[in-house]
């Protein structure tokens, strides 16, 4: 399988933008080239266009280009965030593929219709409809997110943006093209995370092999978690534009902590329901195959046991050395695997593997929290919530 047939751009608008400018190979974005390329478009022109107007770090308005974290989170943080998870996606999309085959994760009679329906994936991905879509979403986000800028930013503010209902030279190129790239972005992810979901529920999850006593304790499955868990960067890209906004309101609006507090919870809940909800969507499946497990050992356990009676306790008791006996080791083993079979989980979710997801999406918004606590506190705060 070619390792561009589960990259998020490796035919799509994206890609073919980044390949033009020398930012991508025929089958991979340059993390390095393609985060300078994104800077060199969306960030350098408002700094220039700034200093030419003296808004760069002054220049009498009240937020200065350099102080307004709400575009520079999301310029600088946030879009290499979305290009760094593409490049992450990628490679754990593949790494997924590689087990499915290695550890015969779906039946030999089912690997073509994953082949097909990975083209098909990356079909739906590609589709020229979908661009166009995205595209005009996007020039419409960019109009609507114009004016809002103007009602609530610089209608408020004396900003680098502009004042009263004026946008700056910078406030234009912001509005018409850093916002329309950022847009872009953002959607090409939405619409990827949809696709992926529905082939991760709707052609995985019924075909992929359960293993109820497996050692992980998820039927095998844990590694999802990991996979899933690949978004991270995306949805940290999300919370860094949220909280560069609210860092906004918190600076210059003058909001409370207990005021943004409200819409970083919601972050992080539709984080987790993006990444690990598609998962729960496996424990009717997963019940069923534990349920009937349990079944098939409870039945050998009882067919074990009775000959074990049978052999050192009842009628048929020979003068063989128990303690030279493989018997004993046999019940053993059986207990032991009877026992990891009772503690199967029923979903592939494994906290302890989405730990690191979790602490990512919540980075962006330490520096709200170091604003009215110690880092100490935050630290301690933030382990809270994932234990």
């Amino acid at each position: 399988m070619h390792p561009a047939t589960v990259s998020l751009a490796s035919d799509g608008l994206v890609f073919r933008a980044f390949r033009t400018v020398g930012a991508a190979t025929a089958e991979q974005v340059r993390p390095l080239r393609g985060i300078v390329t994104l800077i060199l478009v969306t960030w350098v022109p408002l700094a220039v266009l700034c200093a030419l107007d003296g808004t760069l770090v002054g220049g009498g308005v009240e937020v200065p280009f350099l102080s307004d974290p709400a575009v520079n989170a999301r310029l600088l943080v946030a879009l290499p965030l979305l290009l760094l998870g593409e490049i992450k996606f990628a490679s754990v999309a593949r790494m997924l593929f590689d087990l499915i085959r290695e550890r015969h994760l779906v039946p030999e009679a089912e690997l073509p219709a994953l082949d097909a329906r990975v083209e098909r994936l990356v079909h739906e991905r590609d589709s020229w409809l979908v661009e166009g879509l995205i595209i005009a979403g996007s020039a419409a986000l960019m109009w609507f997110t114009r004016d809002m800028l103007v009602t609530e930013r610089i209608g408020t503010h004396a900003t680098w943006m502009g004042a009263g209902t004026t946008l700056s030279r910078a406030g234009w190129y912001y509005a018409s093209v850093s916002l329309f790239v950022a847009n872009v972005l953002g959607l090409r992810w939405v619409w990827w995370i949809i696709t992926w979901t529905r082939f991760l529920t709707g052609f995985l999850r019924p075909r992929i092999v359960v293993i109820p006593g497996h050692p992980d304790q998820h039927g095998g499955l844990a590694f999802l978690t990991i996979v899933q868990s690949a978004f991270a960067l995306v949805l940290a890209a999300l919370a860094t534009t949220v909280a560069g906004r609210l860092a906004f309101e918190l600076l210059h609006d003058g909001a409370t902590l207990a005021q943004v507090r409200v819409p970083a919870i919601v972050v992080l809940v539709l984080a987790l329901l993006v990444m690990f909800g598609p998962l729960f969507l496996f424990a009717g499946r997963m019940a069923r195959l534990k349920r009937q497990a349990l079944m098939q050992y409870d039945g050998l356990g009882q067919q074990l046991v009775s000959g074990f009676e049978r052999k050192w306790l009842g009628a048929d008791r020979t003068d063989e050395p128990f303690l030279g006996s493989p018997d004993p080791s046999t019940y053993t083993d059986y207990v032991s695997v009877y026992a990891s079979l009772r503690l199967m989980k029923p979903t592939p979710l494994d906290p302890r593997r989405a730990i690191g997801a979790i602490l990512l999406v919540l980075a962006p918004f330490v520096p709200l929290l170091l604003t009215v606590m110690s880092l100490k506190e935050v630290l301690v705060r933030m382990v809270k919530l994932v234990m």
